[in-house]
């Protein structure tokens, strides 16, 4: 069998650059790389190629991710009402193993000023796989904590700290889904920030990490919602000690209410050492739910 390649020098530099995205990948794999292989590799690539290529890295910078959820009424908050913004990278976005199948008309997902129902990946952050929120909201509900959760993802694979504080990158980010809830007559009472593993492997110093956090921690509680900030210091490493005493640390100086320690789940339940399991994201599922159900500082 024949098959007849056409295109001259344009299709060998495709093909070039092809394998240049290829063999980078794979590398990385074996290397038990750090950071998101998709955003490594983009890195050498123009960024207008390969459509196809880190879909969910780029859609992060444009905050324009889309799914084929269906639209919902929102809901008209009161006191047994919950809307949860969801911050940090990747353990509290779309990377996660498994999807969570079933939908409850008690949960929805705030995106770009209209709510959906909260199918996995959930619209607003990146990734393409599934995520903590659905368990967590259900627990929340079954509890009888709050009759309705509304979720309201921004979390990015890959981000460090300092992108998420006023003044870093993704501050806006997290103005515009405050601003955009306004809009639709709806308030944050709940921030949840899942972040500290890019920096755990990073080896930052822990003192600079607080400043960061301290910064974050006190505009996000200026808005009057409840802020919880998870403790986490371990991907695809050794756990970094230094980031769990600055988030423990950061909560102690600004009064905001600890998250679920995500180190407990163990590498047996991580994909690659970082991404959770099907066991590994109910569990952190559930810490949430009860950091949330059993505020404590």
């Amino acid at each position: 069998m024949r098959f007849k390649v056409g295109g001259g020098a344009g299709w060998r530099a495709t093909l070039s650059k092809s394998l240049t995205f290829i063999l980078a990948t794979t590398a990385a794999a074996f290397a038990g790389d750090r950071y998101h292989i998709a955003q490594k590799a983009m890195a050498r690539l123009p960024i207008g190629e390969f459509a196809e290529i880190a879909k969910d890295e780029r859609a992060a910078a444009r905050d324009d991710f889309q799914d084929s959820a269906r639209v919902v009424p929102c809901p008209n908050q009161t006191s047994r009402t919950m809307v949860v913004a969801l911050l940090g990278q990747s353990n509290a976005a779309n990377y996660a193993e498994h999807r969570s199948a079933a939908v409850d008309p008690r949960i929805s997902v705030f995106y770009h000023g209209k709510c959906y129902e909260a199918r996995d990946p959930l619209l607003g952050a990146t990734g393409f796989r599934g995520s903590v929120w659905p368990t967590f909201a259900k627990t929340i509900v079954k509890s009888g904590k709050f009759d309705q959760v509304v979720l309201v993802p921004a979390a990015i694979g890959g981000t460090p700290l300092v992108s998420w504080a006023p003044g870093g990158i993704y501050w806006d980010r997290v103005v515009s889904r405050i601003s955009g809830l306004r809009r639709a007559g709806l308030k944050v009472t709940h921030f949840l920030i899942g972040q500290g593993e890019r920096e755990a492997n990073s080896g930052e110093d822990g003192v600079v990490y607080k400043q960061h956090a301290v910064r974050l921690l006190l505009a996000l509680r200026a808005t009057g919602a409840e802020v919880y900030f998870a403790t986490t210091g371990q991907c695809s490493g050794a756990q970094n000690n230094r980031i769990r005493f600055a988030q423990e640390s950061a909560r102690l100086e600004t009064g905001t209410f600890a998250g679920p320690d995500m180190d407990l789940v163990g590498p047996e339940h991580r994909v690659r050492g970082c991404h959770l399991d099907d066991f590994g994201t109910r569990m952190v599922a559930l810490g949430w739910a009860n950091a949330v159900i059993n505020p404590s500082g």
